[in-house]
């Protein structure tokens, strides 16, 4: 038998020695079963195989040393098993293996010096492992080498490199493991590079300008190290380069000029750094980017008009930084744009009309800024908007009713821009995916629109500290996912609906500060998961419902000023003396007396 192929079935069990007395046997495939045990060490007397593919099986135990006598071998297998142990030495003995791939096991230890020796391997995958310690100096001298994936280890040290060795590497990925050291500037020597990934280490100090010879490669990722410094302008001599990803350091210094050249450029992503300066109206020429996240640095100045010639760009992430000025209407000209972050900055004046116009934009996140103005009719027609805060502005004037038609919209944030005002159109009931609303610290007024109990997705409500009037609505009580609502600081009047006994998953309920009066519902005793309930600060009086020590999770309850003042003939249910944050006290202390 000259191949076994019975991969993709379901075969369990372990594999049986007797493989081993198939002494002509050049291709075993057994790939995609159920097998289990050990690897049997007979198969090292398989002397003329060539291809061993034994992966996504559930194979455990070590890796027997035997294999290493497969001297014609030249295709390893073994990954996603549950194989564990070191790699035995004896690896370096397959003379002719050009691939050896042993990802997503349990390996343990020091990687084999031995690797070294095997002068005709082109593939190491060595990823999700447990591998440990530096990597052996001896991988330079695999002159062959096209792709090494040592990725989500625990390799530490330094990275060896010396000019001149792994010429033929394409693929370097070191994700995700202990490394640390400066880099080498022998890294610029590796000419047939196209992805370098160093993320998720220790590297520190400076960027090598060296790895602008890297004339092939496409991307470049070093996010969350320790750099430090300037981007070397020669970074821009990358004509290939697709992916710039460096976020997550400590850089310093203003954007290279030279990084507008990079005209096959889609992802620029160097947020969470320390980097300064403005930016450069050359990033207009970036025509295939497609992703600038440049967030959590220190940049400054006013926005160029050039970003509205960025026709591929999907996300723009320059929040938490000093921006200033207005707003481009050129962003209007960003068709394909998905995500708006500008959060967090100075940014003043009011939205450009063009803003309407971005049809497919999904998330927009301006809060923290100086925005002022009226709030656009326009962005109504925004049709796929899921997420959008305008928090802590200085909007004025009314929500337009337009904004009714944003039937994907799931949050919608308006808090405390100050100024907004006028009644709430009764379209806002037509946000059927809205899970939170939050139009806190505003002036709005007038009546909450009953329409609001339309709402089958709403988790959080928040209307504190405006003007609305008149009655809860007890539409309210079929918000039956609600788990947040707060009404307080308003004018609202009349009781307590007993519907919001129906809220079943609420866990916070706030009607302080407002007009409230009548007695309490004793259906409020129905709301298992509530743990804090504040009505201070209102008109309410009557008996106390019994039914209140049924709330075995409440931890806070709050109804002092109110017109509990005269309890006698009356008692408080016992079990509410046990909450802990319990504020229900009369106007004059030592009035309350809870029932025996």
């Amino acid at each position: 038998m000259l191949a076994l192929y019975l991969h993709r079935n379901e075969f369990s069990g372990p594999l049986p020695a007797t493989l081993g007395s198939l002494s002509k046997l050049q291709r075993l495939h057994l790939s995609s079963n159920d097998f289990s045990g050990t690897i049997p060490a007979s198969l090292g007397s398989l002397s003329e195989l060539l291809i061993m593919h034994l992966r996504d099986n559930q194979l455990s135990g070590t890796l027997p040393p035997s294999l290493g006598s497969l001297s014609n071998l030249t295709h390893l297998n073994l990954i996603n098993n549950r194989l564990v142990g070191v790699l035995p030495s004896s690896l370096g003995s397959l003379s002719n293996l050009v691939y050896l791939g042993l990802r997503d096991n349990q390996f343990s230890g020091a990687l084999p010096a031995s690797l070294g020796s095997l002068s005709n391997l082109q593939q190491i995958d060595l990823m999700q492992n447990q591998m440990s310690g530096p990597l052996p100096s001896s991988l330079g001298s695999l002159s062959n080498l096209a792709i090494l994936h040592l990725a989500e280890n625990q390799l530490s040290g330094t990275l060896p490199m010396s000019r001149g060795s792994l010429s033929n590497l394409k693929v370097l990925n070191l994700d995700h493991n202990q490394l640390s050291g400066t880099l080498p500037t022998s890294l610029g020597s590796l000419s047939s590079l196209t992805l370098l990934d160093l993320a998720s280490n220790r590297f520190s100090g400076s960027i090598p300008s060296s790895l602008g010879s890297l004339s092939k490669l496409e991307e470049m990722i070093l996010r969350r190290n320790q750099f430090t410094g300037a981007i070397p302008p020669s970074l821009g001599s990358l004509s290939e380069l697709k992916t710039l990803d460096i976020s997550g350091n400590q850089l310093t210094g203003a954007l290279p000029g030279s990084l507008g050249s990079l005209s096959k450029l889609t992802h620029l992503i160097l947020n969470n750094n320390k980097m300064n300066g403005t930016l450069l109206s050359s990033l207009g020429s970036l025509s295939n980017l497609q992703a600038l996240h440049l967030g959590r640095n220190q940049f400054s100045g006013t926005l160029p008009s050039s970003l509205g010639s960025l026709s591929k760009l999907e996300e723009l992430g320059l929040d938490r930084n000093q921006f200033s000025g207005t707003l481009p209407s050129s962003l209007g000209s960003l068709s394909k744009l998905r995500k708006l972050h500008l959060f967090r900055n100075d940014l003043t004046g009011a939205m450009p009309a063009s803003l309407g116009s971005l049809a497919e934009l999904q998330e927009m996140r301006l809060e923290r800024n100086q925005f002022s103005g009226a709030l656009p009719a326009s962005w109504g027609s925004l049709s796929k908007l899921t997420y959008l805060d305008l928090s802590l502005n200085r909007f004025t004037g009314a929500l337009p009713s337009s904004w009714g038609s944003l039937s994907n919209l799931g949050t919608l944030f308006l808090s405390r821009n100050k100024r907004l005002n006028g009644a709430l159109p009764s379209s806002l009931g037509s946000l059927s995916n809205l899970t939170g609303l939050g139009l806190d610290g505003n002036q709005f007024s007038g009546a909450l629109p009953s329409s609001l109990g339309s709402l089958p997705n709403l988790r959080t409500l928040n209307m504190s500290g405006n003007q609305f009037s008149g009655a809860l609505p007890s539409s309210l009580g079929s918000l039956s996912k609600l788990e947040y609502l707060n009404l307080s600081g308003n004018q609202l009047t009349g009781g307590v609906p007993s519907t919001l006994g129906s809220l079943a998953k609420l866990t916070y309920l706030n009607l302080s500060d407002n007009w409230l009066s009548g007695a309490l519902p004793s259906s409020l005793g129905s709301m298992a998961a509530l743990r804090e309930l504040f009505l201070n600060y209102n008109w309410l009086g009557g008996t106390i419902p019994a039914s209140l020590a049924s709330l075995t999770k409440l931890h806070t309850l709050h109804l002092r000023y109110n017109r509990y003042d005269r309890l006698e003939g009356q008692c408080v249910p016992a079990a509410l003396s046990s909450v802990t944050d319990n504020d229900m006290g009369p106007f004059h202390e030592g009035r309350v007396r809870f029932c025996s």
